[in-house]
């Protein structure tokens, strides 16, 4: 009886640190999130498109690198929407 409620309770407690740790995918998916609105704050201040895009890729690039830890090849914009 007892070797099961401790089963149990390794099920549950193994199940909620794995639902509290952010996924590669979710985490990568956060940081194209933010795409939108960093080329929104480039019309504001009237950058040229082809220096916003280099500049707002750069910035998802750094955030799936240094918060989703990847150091493998990140896609680029382009190749990001092929899977969407």
């Amino acid at each position: 009886m007892k070797l099961a409620l401790i089963t149990i309770a390794l099920f549950a407690l193994c199940a909620f640190l794995v639902e509290g740790k952010k996924g590669r995918v979710k985490c990568s998916a956060e940081c194209w999130e933010r795409l939108p609105k960093c080329k929104e704050e480039c019309k504001r201040v009237n950058l040229a498109p082809r220096i916003c895009n280099a500049q707002c890729q750069d910035k998802v690039t750094q955030c799936i690198r240094d918060e989703c830890k990847v150091s493998e090849h990140v896609d680029t914009f382009e190749e990001h929407q092929k899977y969407d």
